[in-house]
């Protein structure tokens, strides 16, 4: 009676064991503490030095966090929560952030050439230094947005006018 008690707590514990190695496997990677997923909460989290190029972070919740100096070309931000966010010295070279909420978001320095920010909420945001060469800004609000040394050459403005700086 003894050794089947034992042998069935064993099987028990290699079931956990298998189902623990297959979560690590299936589940999306963690950059400073955020999963990569669309959907991700990653309140005041600080993702820095980080490649999450291609990634798709949509409807990501990002407040108040931080992702230096970190690249994600071409990543989905589309309907992301980046707000008061601090998104510095990084590149997002093609992201798509379409319909995003950027409020009083830092984009300082950051690289958001070909980016995709139409229907974004910029309100506030501070976008100095940063290169928006061919960005999409088409329906974003841009109330207060600060775009000082901003390089905006082809940037796509609110209103579908082209800048040629």
């Amino acid at each position: 009676m003894r050794r089947r008690y034992v042998i069935i707590g064993v099987v028990a514990f290699v079931a956990l064991a298998v189902i623990v190695v297959v979560d690590r496997v299936t589940a999306p990677p963690l950059v400073g503490g955020c999963r990569v997923e669309p959907g991700a909460t990653c309140e005041f989290d600080r993702i820095e030095g980080a490649d999450v190029s291609g990634a798709d972070w949509s409807e990501l919740v990002l407040y108040r966090g931080a992702f230096t100096d970190s690249v994600a070309v071409g990543t989905v931000f589309r309907d992301a929560e980046l707000v008061q966010a601090r998104i510095v010295r990084s590149d997002l070279t093609d992201a798509d952030l379409r319909g995003a909420s950027l409020y009083g978001a830092y984009l300082t320095d950051s690289v958001l050439r070909g980016a995709d920010l139409r229907d974004a909420d910029l309100r506030f945001a501070d976008l100095s230094g940063a290169d928006l060469t061919g960005a999409d800004l088409t329906g974003a609000q841009i109330e207060d947005t600060v775009f000082d040394t901003a390089i905006l050459s082809s940037t796509v403005m609110p209103d579908g006018s082209i800048r040629t700086d």
